[in-house]
């Protein structure tokens, strides 16, 4: 039985009676009574049909937490926290509350997209590790380990045997709710999928001790962030500012992203429809592959080679294809430079061509062209800022904020926070100039007649927007 529930009814109604009869500016003001009826409301509309599941805003999520903490003895958690993807109140107040009230049993897995997220929040943890058990691991590792669909927060919370499920909900409606779950099956699910987590060995734990010496905490960082794999002498690029397992599972999302792929592979089949003999095909700059699925699926190409640099990429392409390879070659090489024996029918670039420096793309279209049969055609589809002056850096900033804001607006709005934050580390890298290099359509345009194409484009998105730049698919052919 609810404790007092019947009690705590009877007061709200009293308050309620009092409002109405006695509160002077509950009477007068209609936006006073309205905001009044609103709360009210809502209340009543979360109590409605409850049976194993109770939702909350999940802004108000820490101060349940802490009341379950404070009020039940014994209260014991088993969570994993998304650093700054949902949770974003451990560095607050209300997340040295939940540390006042834990339990010494509790166990809490702290989740960072990036090693600059965990030498913020460091001095928490080590706050944290000194009154309950205390692990990290990156973003990167728990998608690795749990899957994509199993990368969310949660809590299980336990008093006395009873045990209670909190979750973010996965819909995509503006106000985010917090799940409490009663469901024994659902429960159990996400016990295992904790001592799943656990199991594998790859949460690094952080000791209670106050750590002093840059050694040890360079050596936790490395433990959390770095593969076992000596990374560092192979050539990275966009792994550099980007995890790429994130990445990979969540890039398809991108507002565009599918519908540019839908075209590219359309201008392709419409090319080719009349094409009886063996086609071959380059991709340049294949990163994890995601666009080379959609090429293996096509049956009459006879032969891909999908080129990467990075290698952190290169590893999961070549996992991809391990069992295709008769018909996917996948190589660690560089685009610009890359140059086999044979010419390839059709060139494609997939959100790849704003990785290669303005400086380097001349060399680069001197190499596709090398590599591309007569009548070939180069199909690239990529992202573009509105037009600016590339020798004005504030104006070019200012595209770049443009063009990323609308894409990021846009993943928040479906719910898409780790795609969000991709978006956000793409931002941040195109600014510092690091391994993203977008530029306008004029620009692009100008580097490809230099190089002697003859081409036309497709804009993707976004529709009837001009001053954001946007997604274009260009079709590029040299002339016979």
């Amino acid at each position: 039985m609810l404790p007092d529930i019947g009690n705590i009814l009877g007061r709200v109604h009293d308050e309620v009676e009092t409002l109405n009869s006695q509160n002077a500016y509950v009477k007068k003001n209609l936006c006073f009574q309205r905001v009044i009826y609103d709360s009210y409301s809502q209340l009543y509309e979360r109590s409605r049909n409850i049976e194993s599941t109770f939702s909350l805003p999940a802004s108000q999520y820490p101060l349940y937490l802490i009341s379950l903490q404070r009020n039940l003895e014994n209260c014991y958690v088993k969570a994993i926290a998304l650093v700054n993807v949902e949770e974003q109140f451990w560095s607050q107040p209300m997340g040295r509350e939940i540390l006042t009230t834990s339990c010494s049993a509790n166990i809490r897995v702290f989740t960072f997209f990036s090693e600059k997220e965990f030498n913020y929040h460091l001095a928490t943890l080590r706050e944290h590790s000194k009154k309950y058990n205390v692990y990290a691991i990156s973003l990167a590792k728990l998608s690795d380990v749990l899957g994509a669909n199993n990368t969310k927060d949660f809590s299980i919370i336990e008093v006395s045997g009873s045990k209670l499920l909190a979750v973010y909900d996965d819909d995509n409606t503006e106000e985010k709710n917090i799940s409490f779950i009663a469901d024994l099956n659902m429960i159990a699910q996400h016990e295992e999928l904790f001592e799943k987590l656990l199991s594998s060995k790859i949460p690094v734990f952080i000791p209670p001790h106050t750590i002093q010496e840059k050694a040890e905490t360079d050596s936790l960082r490395a433990r959390i962030f770095k593969d076992l794999v000596p990374y560092e002498r192979k050539l990275i690029e966009m792994s550099e500012y980007i995890d790429v397992i994130p990445y990979d599972e969540h890039e398809e999302k991108h507002a565009y992203y599918q519908d540019m792929m839908s075209k590219m592979i359309e201008i392709f089949l419409e090319h080719s429809s009349n094409n009886s003999s063996p086609i071959r095909i380059l991709e340049l700059g294949a990163g994890t592959g995601i666009f080379t699925v959609r090429l293996n699926k096509i049956t009459n190409v006879t032969e891909i080679v999908a080129v990467e640099i990075d290698w952190h990429c290169y590893q999961i392409l070549k996992g991809k294809f391990r069992e295709q390879y008769k018909k996917v070659k996948t190589l660690n090489k560089d685009s610009r430079t890359y140059n086999p024996e044979g010419e390839f029918d059709y060139i494609f670039s997939s959100f790849a061509d704003h990785h290669i420096k303005t400086a380097d793309k001349a060399k680069y279209f001197d190499n596709i062209k090398q590599n591309l049969k007569p009548n070939g055609l180069m199909i690239v589809g990529d992202e573009f800022l509105r037009k600016h002056d590339p020798n004005d850096r504030d104006d070019r900033d200012s595209a770049l904020k443009d063009y990323h804001s609308h894409i990021i607006d846009i993943a928040k709005g479906q719910g898409e926070m780790i795609l969000a934050e991709l978006e956000r580390q793409a931002l941040q890298s195109g600014l510092e100039e690091k391994g993203d290099f977008k530029v306008s359509c004029e620009q692009y345009e100008k580097l490809l007649k230099q190089a002697k194409f003859k081409f036309k484009k497709e804009k993707i998105g976004p529709e009837n927007i001009d001053n954001i730049g946007g997604v274009y698919v260009y079709t590029a052919w040299l002339p016979t």
